[in-house]
């Protein structure tokens, strides 16, 4: 029988950053992943919605182009060709990580990993049946979709965030049941592309970790797009009736549409890994301590399936925790600043504390506002639609940061930097910020909370 010194079950962000991890340490290390490595965030999440909204975002600046003097004609949408472009995009995805893996030396068993002893793993697939022993077991089967039980999904007409991925068509009409991230993000999406959207969210607010008033500053932009959004609301019922979907709310009111996607989150999956005979629980999420340790020898756990965070992101560094630990490292991911991007229109970013979170730890916070507008990078582009908001302690040491505007998911990246490593609002503003760029808006909003704005009039 075969044997690893780590062996990995999931090959999704958290998975692969382990077996890389390992493998570069020189580790004999085996991938289990029963479908394409990368997971979820590859080949159902973060990548093929990405490809979508880059394709939303020209198909908007081509409807736009006569502002910019351009005459290119009424353009012509070919949701076939759209859906092709993705699907390839994913694929040049697969391969380059498997290239990765490969590279590195790590074997990859294909089928469903279970463990039926302690250090042994079952894989089924390809109709048999192999049997593996391992050193070391990192869990990173991830998570899945949330369903509703007042919403039957049939894949067709009410839908999860895969199915959405996989329309044959552009549906006319659309009711998005969820407000969250993923809900917020393929409303938009659609919106973009002439769907007429409507999100209903059972909570008084969209997106309920994000600052208040980003999330007032989002949706203006919903309903510049068209997008119903109905708050503090909940669906009891819904069915497909002759191929499309009618809803009813509690308050009475029906929901008529050509589909529905549920977006209410997602849930950590350990399901069929044969976890119980760890005496580890059987269907997650799986508790970890700070270096990814579960209550079982020689085994970790890394991303969804902790239910920590859920992120990409996280799950590469929660990954490389684990198996630099599981080889006899010391990391920890306690600490950890995770930044989050939100894929909408505008994008948002965002990382630490919002303005209401740090007043409830301070007792008083130091607030920095700066608009999209006044940018020369921002109307050059007619992108002015944003803002920059720090949040600092009454020391002045930054503790969140939040932007809602062009290129905010990448922009967030320096505020996670500087909260990270407690930098302050007197640091950021003297940091010089190239010209014409939007990233001036980190440095003119810090300069604003200190009252010393170059380019702010004087207070009246």
């Amino acid at each position: 029988m075969e044997r690893y010194e780590l062996l990995v079950i999931g090959g999704g962000p958290a998975g692969y950053s382990a077996a890389l991890t390992a493998a570069r340490k020189g580790a004999r290390v085996a991938l289990i992943e029963k479908d394409h490595p990368g997971g979820t965030c590859l080949n159902r999440g973060c990548i093929p919605t990405k490809a979508f909204v880059r394709a939303a975002h020209l198909w908007r600046e081509l409807k736009a182009a006569s502002r910019f003097g351009i005459a290119a004609g009424e353009p012509v949408l070919d949701w076939a060709a759209v859906r092709a472009r993705v699907e390839r995009v994913v694929e040049n995805q697969r391969k380059g990580l498997r290239s990765l893996l490969k590279a590195w030396g790590v074997e990859i068993l294909e089928g469903r990993g279970e463990v039926f002893a302690p250090g042994r793993v079952r894989v089924f697939g390809g109709g048999e049946m192999r049997e593996y022993e391992f050193s070391n077991l990192v869990v990173a089967t991830g998570s899945e979709p949330i369903m509703l039980d007042a919403l039957p999904h049939d894949g067709k007409v009410i839908l999860d965030s895969t199915d959405a991925l996989s329309l044959p068509s552009l549906p006319s009409s659309m009711v998005v049941v969820g407000g969250g991230v993923i809900g917020c993000e393929f409303a938009c999406l659609f919106a973009s592309f002439g769907v007429a959207v409507t999100v209903v969210e059972l909570l008084p607010s969209l997106l309920p970790m994000v600052d208040e008033e980003v999330v007032r500053h989002l949706l203006r932009s919903m309903r510049r797009l068209k997008i119903k959004v109905f708050t503090g609301a909940r669906i009891v019922k819904g069915s497909a009736e002759g191929g499309a979907f009618r809803g009813e709310l509690e308050d009475g009111r029906t929901l008529e549409a050509d589909c529905c996607l549920v977006a209410v989150g997602r849930r950590p999956c350990a399901g069929g890994a044969g976890l119980e005979r760890l005496n580890l629980p059987a269907s997650g999420p799986l508790e970890v301590d700070d270096r990814c340790r579960t209550a079982a020898e020689d085994v970790y756990a890394a991303g969804d399936v902790t239910g920590r965070w859920m992120l990409a992101h996280s799950a590469y560094r929660m990954g490389e925790t684990a198996a630099a630990n599981a080889l006899g490292g010391d990391e920890t991911v306690s600490g950890l600043t995770v930044p989050n991007g939100i894929f909408t229109v505008p994008e948002i970013g965002t990382v630490g504390l919002t303005e209401r979170e740090a007043e409830e730890r301070y007792g008083k916070a130091l607030v920095g506002r700066w608009l999209y507008r006044p940018l020369g990078r921002a109307q050059a582009g007619e992108e002015t639609d944003g803002m920059f908001k720090l949040v600092a302690d009454p020391s002045g040491v930054l503790v969140g940061a939040h932007i809602v505007g062009a290129n905010a998911t990448d922009l967030i990246a320096e505020a996670a930097l500087a909260v990270q490593h407690r930098m302050t609002l007197e640091q950021i503003a003297a940091t010089v910020h190239s010209h014409p760029t939007f990233a001036e808006g980190m440095q003119e909003a810090a300069a604003a909370a200190l009252g010393v704005a170059l380019h702010s009039p004087p207070s009246r």
